[in-house]
């Protein structure tokens, strides 16, 4: 089972974005409980990924040791 949680920035991020493509980019984040592995991978840095909802790219590692497992959201720009 996976859990999200925000960084500080992925907070501040989606705070800037409007509010009809902020429903869809979280939407876009929620989705990733489902299937955390359907982003793009970053090269250079472990089990972190990306997706592009709306035109912003979400970041977000993935930690899977412990209960739940985590998709940290690390930035929305």
């Amino acid at each position: 089972m996976w859990d999200i949680r925000y960084a500080p920035n992925a907070t501040a991020g989606v705070h800037r974005v409007p509010r009809g493509p902020a429903a869809n980019v979280t939407a876009a984040i929620r989705a990733l409980i489902n299937d955390p592995y359907i982003g793009e991978l970053i090269e250079d840095r472990a089990n972190t990924y990306k997706i592009k909802p709306e035109g912003y790219t979400v970041e977000y590692e993935l930690i899977k040791t412990g209960d739940p497992q985590l998709i940290i959201i690390l930035s929305i720009e």
